[in-house]
């Protein structure tokens, strides 16, 4: 008996060996397994998130998917279709999944039904999959329609206009003759056009020169008079 042991206690060595070296078993967490969504929720709207866990496996290997229930039972409605997932960044051996409404229920459903649908996943060996259950809850708003829940909300600009901030000055003198000068800039913040009008008076030139003459000369001139003075005076 003696040999018939120790070949016993070889295979058995043998098989916890090759038990050892398998793959451990592809599991799914889900962080919600009961999905109560308003039936007028917005495409987009984050529902829950799903963990693959896997330590052993590929990463590149491990997938997620909705399905259906293969048979389903009772008032249960199918909303596979009606949710899609969003792959997250991941961490080895828990490829994560963030949840999200894909279409709009409004239309389909109505407040009250029940919907259900299937978590899979693949590692390459394993398939499993996790069955989801969820109600659709009265709608928060019920003025909206379907496409109201697809369609992103945008902010109307005004509409650009031209503001004039000073007038040309128009005189019937040809000394007043004026030459104007546009400038239009246009502001970022409120796409509002504004034209700044400048006015360039000749006149104003021939006084500036005429003064900058007369304080240049001004001893000279004040010479000249009072000879001019004592002259008259004698």
């Amino acid at each position: 008996m003696g040999p018939l042991d120790n070949v016993i206690g070889v295979l058995l060595i043998l098989s916890l060996a090759g038990f050892s070296s398998q793959n451990t078993p592809l599991t799914i967490r889900l962080e919600s397994r009961q999905w109560n969504i308003p039936l007028d929720a917005k495409v987009g709207r984050f529902v829950t998130k799903v963990h693959l866990v896997d330590p052993d496996a590929d990463q590149n290997n491990v997938t997620a998917s909705l399905g259906k229930v293969t048979t389903n039972y009772g008032p249960f409605h199918d909303a596979s279709e009606y949710f899609g997932l969003f792959q997250l960044k991941s961490s080895k051996g828990d490829k994560k999944y963030e949840v999200f409404l894909k279409k709009p229920l409004l239309g389909k459903f109505k407040s009250g039904d029940q919907f259900n649908l299937v978590v899979k996943a693949s590692d390459g060996q394993y398939n499993i999959g996790n069955e989801v259950y969820g109600r659709i809850e009265e709608a928060r708003n019920p003025s909206l329609i379907p496409s109201d829940l697809t369609t992103t909300s945008t902010t109307t600009l005004p509409t650009p206009k031209t503001t004039t901030l000073y007038s040309n000055l128009t005189s019937a003198s040809p000394i007043l003759s004026t030459t104007s000068v546009v400038v239009n800039t246009t502001t970022s913040e409120d796409s509002m056009q504004f034209t700044v009008v400048v006015t360039v008076v000749p006149i104003c030139v021939f006084i500036s020169g005429l003064s900058l003459l007369i304080y240049c000369c001004h001893k000279k001139i004040i010479t000249i008079l009072q000879e001019l003075y004592e002259e008259e005076k004698a």
